[in-house]
């Protein structure tokens, strides 16, 4: 009895490797990553703090950032999408872009800024975040695989 049931396990186990064998045959088996993570760049200069956040550096799409701006002292009387310059490694400016957000005004403003243009290339990209709080420029930068 024993030996039969050995058997059964081991034709069992057969069976299963030759339906994975049937059914994988000549599928091409590839992953690619569903999404890169960009680290959160800071910068507390003056008296507001900025916080970064790619949520998309892809070629062929436009560019978007997760931004948060905080203050203690103040109010943060500017429209981000007038403010902030992209370029890109080869150059490349992308100055239009849409802030869906916090209004102007407030010690507390968080939202995300997305550049009408898609990215042409990868390589390194920089986006500069002008006048605020009497600091000229607010250069964050990444790299784009």
């Amino acid at each position: 009895m024993h030996f039969m049931v050995s058997n059964l396990k081991t034709i069992a186990v057969v069976i299963a490797g030759l339906f994975v064998l049937f059914f994988a045959a000549g599928q091409q088996i590839t992953t690619t990553p569903i999404s890169t993570f960009y680290e959160t760049k800071t910068s507390d200069e003056g008296n507001v703090i900025v916080a970064v956040t790619p949520q998309a550096l892809v070629v062929g799409k436009p560019p978007q950032f997760e931004i948060t701006f905080t203050t203690h002292s103040g109010s943060m009387d500017f429209a981000v999408e007038k403010i902030a310059v992209l370029t890109d490694g080869q150059g490349t400016k992308y100055d239009s872009a849409v802030w869906e957000g916090s209004p102007p005004g407030g010690h507390h403003r968080n939202g995300t800024l997305t550049f009408n243009k898609p990215l042409l290339k990868g390589g390194s990209i920089s986006l500069v975040l002008q006048n605020i709080s009497q600091v000229l420029t607010r250069k964050f930068a990444w790299q784009i695989p």
